[in-house]
This record gives C-alpha cells, sequence and structure tokens, in this order.
C-alpha cells in the first residue's frame, strides 16, 4: 500500500508540473524574423517612441519569443520593428516548441493577461521618484496611473484647499462637436478669474 501511494504521488508531481516549452536562446538578425501573420496588435508611434527610449537608456532586456517550428515571432512585433527601423544587425530571441493551436493560444492571451495588472500609484511614484525618465517614458507611466474623473464639486473642493503658490491641473475629455462651447467657456472662466487676481 506504501509503495502504491508513493507512485501516486510521484505520478501527481511529475503530471503537475508546467511543461517548459523553451528550448533555447540566441540572437538573430531582426529583418531574418518572421512576423506571425495572425498577430493582431497594432503598436502606435506613440509606443515605439517610448520602447526605443528605453532601448536607448539601458538596452536590450527582454528577448524576442519566436516558435522554432514555424519560425513565427510569438511575441516581440515591435521590438523587432524598432530594431529594424534602427539597423540594428541581431536582437536577443528565446526559442520554444509549440503546435500551431499552442501559438495561436500564447498569441492571443499573452499581452491580455500582463494588460489586466493594475498600477499601484504609491508604489510607482516611489520607484520613479529619483529617475531621470524621458518625456516619452513618463506618458507611458501617467498612462498607467489611474485615471480620477472627479464631480464638479469634487473639483471645487480641491481647489478651495490651494494656496496661491499651488498649481491646479484639470484635463478635460469632451467630445469634438462640443469642443467650441467648452472652449468657450473656459476663455471666460479665465478671464473672470484674472479679474478676481486683479482685485
Amino acid at each position: 500500500m506504501r509503495t502504491h501511494f508513493h507512485k501516486v504521488l510521484a505520478w501527481y508531481i511529475v503530471s503537475s508540473m508546467y511543461e517548459n516549452k523553451i528550448v533555447g536562446t540566441g540572437t538573430e538578425h531582426p529583418e531574418q524574423l518572421l512576423a506571425n501573420p495572425n498577430n493582431w496588435r497594432i503598436h502606435p508611434k506613440e509606443q515605439q517612441d517610448a520602447l526605443e527610449s528605453l532601448l536607448d537608456d539601458v538596452g536590450w532586456v527582454q528577448n524576442i519569443i519566436v516558435n522554432q517550428r514555424t519560425g513565427h515571432v510569438v511575441d516581440g512585433h515591435m521590438r523587432a520593428a524598432v530594431a529594424i527601423s534602427r539597423n540594428e544587425t541581431e536582437v536577443p530571441v528565446v526559442y520554444v516548441d509549440l503546435t500551431d493551436d499552442e501559438e495561436r493560444k500564447v498569441l492571443a492571451s499573452l499581452d491580455p493577461i500582463g494588460a489586466m495588472a493594475v498600477t499601484d500609484s504609491d508604489a510607482i511614484l516611489n520607484l520613479i521618484e529619483d529617475l531621470d525618465l524621458s518625456d516619452q517614458l513618463m506618458n507611458t507611466i501617467n498612462q498607467s496611473m489611474p485615471q480620477w474623473n472627479p464631480t464638479w464639486d469634487e473639483v471645487e473642493k480641491e481647489a478651495s484647499a490651494l494656496t496661491p503658490t499651488d498649481h491646479f491641473t484639470l484635463t478635460l475629455e469632451i467630445p469634438f462637436e462640443e469642443f467650441d462651447v467648452v472652449k468657450s467657456e473656459i476663455q471666460l472662466f479665465i478671464q473672470q478669474w484674472q479679474n478676481v487676481r486683479m482685485k
């Protein structure tokens, strides 16, 4: 009975381990990498600029993932594109061994899983407090911060606590068709504010 229990336990431990699909690492010329025909991600220029800034400041810290069976890039299309635009002759690559279905599963879910993470505002502010960051990287970090959508009462409450030397930034998101109306209201508000300050 004890031997049978040990065999069952050993089978459970082995069968419950995650399979390691990584089969090697190396470097490749970025122009030799095959873009995945099923890639669904579009990377705006702002994102590419932020990546270039990080690469300029630090260098390569993450491999491009390539499926050895198909030769397709599974993760890192933007890194490969940036490398090509900068005339890089080699990029770091990690090779994995995936079936076609596994490749599509990873391609479909790897980025969305990462995007599920939430930002601890205090922790990120402490992390970057004394770092010299480019505008592109600061914008990227700011976009990950939780957005505050206050009511006018909340805005007035925050403003009432300001001293004359404080600065108060208010960001408005408005429909394009309402821009002219809101612009006029803002101009009127600024004029009234200036009149109050002059008294």
